[in-house]
């Protein structure tokens, strides 16, 4: 079994999902796909990196915070689907 810390595992799936949902509502194109991922895991990544916390006593498998992580990910995503080519 490989030693991948569950934080790590369960950022790249949030983002997957996020990025894939994004690009459900918003994409046009499937080149729009990959972006909306990197958006995505740019968000979960920033959230987690800074450890911000908005809600005290929210989900945190594996020390992700869940509300924060779903928030800063969509925003990031909401950028980007403003900013695609």
């Amino acid at each position: 079994m490989s030693n991948v810390e569950p934080a790590a595992l369960l950022l790249l799936l949030l983002a997957l999902v996020y990025g894939s949902l994004a690009h459900l509502l918003w994409g046009q194109r499937w080149r729009h796909l990959p972006i909306f991922w990197g958006a995505a895991f740019v968000g979960c990544l920033v959230s987690f990196g800074l450890g911000i916390h908005l809600v005290a006593s929210g989900p945190t498998p594996g020390g992700v915070p869940l509300i924060e992580t779903t928030v800063a990910a969509w925003l990031t995503l909401l950028v980007a689907s403003r900013l695609r080519v």
